[in-house]
């Protein structure tokens, strides 16, 4: 005999607090999509799957728990919920899929499971009061945009599992001030730290050989790197804007240069001994 699935196809009511029922398992493709009602939702323990856009455009919606029970959330699930304060994530979540939380403006607060592993493309992009001090450890793969533009965010460190970070991953994070990337880093996508005008220190680690594309454009407060003797080439405007950067000329010697991975007036590059324990 076979079994059946209970899904959530499509909600049309105006309730300010929207209770799913017990039983259903299943948040349809776009079921909650646009609806201008719903402040607070209550999803029901046994709830398995969230599908893409569930919940997007849902512009009042403010706190939501999701159930542990869920296994999977599908991209864009709350894309648009421009007054969503804070989110709790199912303990057994492996992905935030892309898309999840983009233009979430006022969310601040997120509980993430502690086995996470991979936050997706622009998962929390334009996400402006998104502030935390950490991610969880397990976090291998941060996707292209996944925090751009999340101006509050100043992460205390970055995971130490991490090895992938994604173009543009943290550009725009007005706030963030020290981006010491773990030892199995290997991948540093183009723009990654640009524009965040309040970077301080950067530490690369042993194994990264290329630094992309404006890698730190526009971090003008940026004044102590340490790079890695691994590094062989530095892409074009690397480091340009970056006003608080040390000249040693000498040092370009070590890596192949862009001729406008600096600003023009000068080379300007890193001094390891600005702090110990930096890469020589």
């Amino acid at each position: 005999m076979g079994t059946f699935e209970l899904t959530v196809s499509k909600y049309t009511g105006s309730d300010s607090e929207v209770v799913v029922p017990a039983g259903v398992q299943v948040i349809g493709r776009r079921a909650f999509a646009n609806n201008r009602g719903m402040q607070n939702l209550v999803l029901p323990e046994g709830l398995r799957v969230i599908e893409a856009e569930a919940f997007s455009a849902c512009i009042h919606l403010h706190e939501v728990s999701i159930p542990d029970s869920v296994e999977r959330i599908d991209e864009a699930a709350f894309k648009g919920c421009r007054n969503l304060l804070s989110i709790k994530l199912p303990t057994g979540l492996r992905m935030l899929p892309r898309n999840m939380f983009l233009r979430c403006r006022c969310l601040r607060h997120v509980e993430f499971p502690s086995g996470l592993v991979e936050i997706g493309e622009s998962c929390f992009k334009h996400a402006v009061r998104l502030n935390f001090e950490a991610l969880p450890e397990t976090v291998e793969i941060i996707g292209d945009g996944a925090f751009r533009d999340c101006t509050d965010l100043d992460l205390d460190h970055l995971p130490r599992a991490l090895d992938t970070l994604g173009s543009e991953a943290f550009q725009d994070c007005q706030s963030l001030r020290a981006a010491d990337l773990p030892e199995g880093v290997r991948w540093i996508g183009q723009r990654c730290f640009k524009d965040c005008r309040s970077l301080e220190r950067a530490v690369l680690p042993e194994g990264v050989t290329y630094l992309e594309e404006a890698t730190f454009e526009g971090c003008e407060k940026l004044s102590r790197v340490g790079l890695p003797g691994s590094l062989e080439f530095i892409e074009a405007r690397a480091f340009a804007g970056c006003s608080a950067l040390h000249v040693d000329p000498a040092a370009l010697k070590r890596f192949e240069v862009a001729p406008d991975a600096f600003d023009e007036k000068e080379p300007i590059v890193p001094q390891p001994t600005l702090e110990p324990g930096l890469p020589q």
